[in-house]
């Protein structure tokens, strides 16, 4: 697959380079961010690999179990009307959230288009797919 350059955009990210493996026809690059979504690496990424469920639905749930401590930026000793429940994150609190979220009709309408490989399932655990998605919000970012 080649991916079209995709021009930086003129913002000041932060992130920390961790690893860069040069592959045959690209970059690969590790970077810890704190949202991968609004923050890129140097402020663009020419492909996003998205975490995301088997049927590509999105977030079809209101929110989603939490597998670890919540980071101190997600805790709160005030009640502010938005509580999922302990050990747990809403949509936007994820990147598949943030990504479909973004992605609006245009990144949905991709991923009903493709075909279904099991009942249910578009893209097996392990597997990966590619959608062409345009117009979107994260498209000047990404390509998703």
């Amino acid at each position: 697959m080649k991916v079209a350059k995709i021009p930086r955009l003129a913002r000041q990210w932060s992130s920390t380079s961790l690893q860069r493996w040069r592959l045959r026809c690209f970059e690969l690059q590790l970077h810890v961010t704190n949202d991968i979504v609004a923050s890129p690496p140097l402020g663009f990424c020419e492909v996003l690999i998205n975490p995301a469920n088997e049927a590509l639905v999105g977030t079809q749930l209101p929110y989603f179990p939490m597998r670890v401590e919540p980071p101190p930026e997600l805790q709160n000793s005030r009640w502010c009307g938005m509580e999922a429940g302990e050990s747990m994150f809403y949509p936007m609190q994820v990147v598949d959230g943030q990504v479909h979220a973004l992605g609006g009709h245009a990144l949905k309408e991709a991923c009903n288009r493709l075909p279904d490989r099991a009942p249910g399932v578009k893209c097996p655990t392990g597997e990966a797919v590619v959608t062409s998605v345009r117009p979107c919000s994260l498209c000047l970012t990404f390509q998703l």
